[in-house]
């Protein structure tokens, strides 16, 4: 079981549970949060909520390669509190638009989450905008290749590790896209900007900076 720290936290497997205080939430809140939500915990944790109706909906956790885990929320109001028993933490957040800002706690330890809704759908414009050809250099001397089509999914490609048609899954908000290469347990955070991406590439806890640029 590959863990991480952070300030003396210890990530363990991320299972959630979400459970609600109470539920008392308008129809117009619940098709607010319905979608995909993806955050960043302590830096270098990525963290991807897939929320569906009814309370219902799944949680990834890619760089420790972990998908599709059931999860369970409800809301009051604007406010939305989960709990974690497997890893005894909780997340209580509060929801605006597009983000989810909150505080999750482990171990009598806080920290801040924020979590930004991503597409709504494989034909949104701001998913458009990731499709296609994306190359970089990762570390100066492995050049990369990220094929991003619509719908959540894609290849990567190391052509000097003679390794091509590695699956890939995405989620994506305006200029952000998380993506992840279960094949070999990498994950690579970044920012669109115009025809280039600049962010992070993670694998075996090692995280090493990757721009890309898109073809």
């Amino acid at each position: 079981m590959n863990r991480q720290s952070h300030a003396g936290l210890t990530y363990r497997w991320i299972v959630l549970s979400i459970c609600c205080l109470s539920f008392s939430c308008p129809t117009s809140i619940a098709q607010t949060v319905e979608g995909g939500w993806q955050g960043v915990l302590g830096g270098n944790l990525p963290l991807v909520f897939h929320l569906a109706a009814g309370g219902a909906g799944t949680v990834d956790s890619p760089s420790q390669n972990a998908f599709g885990m059931p999860m369970k929320y409800t809301l009051s109001a604007s406010h939305i509190n989960a709990s974690i028993p497997s890893v005894g933490a909780t997340y209580a957040g509060t929801v605006n638009g597009n983000q989810m800002t909150g505080t999750f706690t482990q171990r009598g330890q806080d920290f801040p989450l924020a979590l930004s809704k991503a597409s709504a759908s494989q034909g949104s414009a701001d998913s458009k905008n990731f499709q296609g050809t994306w190359t970089g250099t990762l570390g100066g001397n492995l050049p990369l290749v990220f094929h991003i089509a619509a719908g959540g999914v894609g290849t990567a490609d190391s052509s000097s590790q003679n390794a091509t048609n590695m699956p890939l899954k995405y989620t994506n908000t305006d200029t952000q896209i998380t993506i992840s290469i279960p094949s070999v347990g990498a994950t690579y955070a970044g920012t669109l900007s115009g025809s280039q991406m600049s962010g992070t590439f993670s694998q075996h806890g090692q995280n090493i900076p990757l721009t890309l640029t898109k073809q």
